[in-house]
């Protein structure tokens, strides 16, 4: 009579210790899947909101820099196009897979630049200097974009330096030109 009861009440936790095993486990293992794609899932949501939150910075600062543009009444014809090309290379050189620490001339030295242009004539050169951060392949895939831009002329000086250990990741300085007439031209790549 013991045995039976014994058996009775055993049964039932065997059967419920099974289940567990089998389903239960199953459960837990895509809830642990689950946990780790929510997990995956807010880090990217944190890193797009702090690209976003960088776009949106940069629209004001460009915003509040097409007004004072605008107020300046700038006469050059191709203005437009080298504030764009002063744009592509800073979006370029913002993007996640880099760290800019400069990029010269300013949008406000560019203005100068232009008016002192403007009044000379001639052809000239308007002479970028980028120090950035990166991985190295990253870097060199930025050299290309650089390269492949219509507005680039020439490529005048590349440094790059791997503090001790730090490989793949390394400073670069960058110095490129682009001719001030291409972009009144329209941009007939040399």
């Amino acid at each position: 009579m013991i045995r039976r009861l014994v058996i009775l009440i055993s049964l039932p936790i065997i059967i419920l210790a099974g289940w567990y095993f089998i389903l239960g486990q199953k459960a837990n293992d895509r809830m642990d899947i689950t946990r780790t794609r929510i997990a995956e899932a807010e880090k990217c949501l944190f890193i797009r909101k702090a690209q976003l939150s960088g776009l949106e910075q940069l629209i004001e600062k460009y915003s509040r820099l097409h007004e004072q543009i605008a107020l300046q009444d700038i006469p050059y014809s191709g203005f437009e196009e080298i504030v764009d090309y002063y744009n592509r290379i800073h979006q370029t050189c913002s993007e996640p897979d880099y760290k800019l620490e400069e990029i010269t001339p300013s949008l406000d030295q560019l203005i100068t630049f232009l008016r002192q242009w403007e009044n000379s004539g001639g052809r000239q050169e308007i002479p970028f200097h980028i120090s950035i951060n990166g991985q190295y392949l990253n870097l060199s895939q930025l050299i290309k974009t650089i390269e492949n831009d219509y507005s680039f002329h020439r490529l005048q000086r590349i440094r790059i330096t791997a503090p001790d250990h730090s490989y793949p990741e390394c400073h670069m300085e960058l110095a490129f030109a682009a001719y001030l007439d291409q972009f009144r031209s329209g941009g007939s790549h040399d």
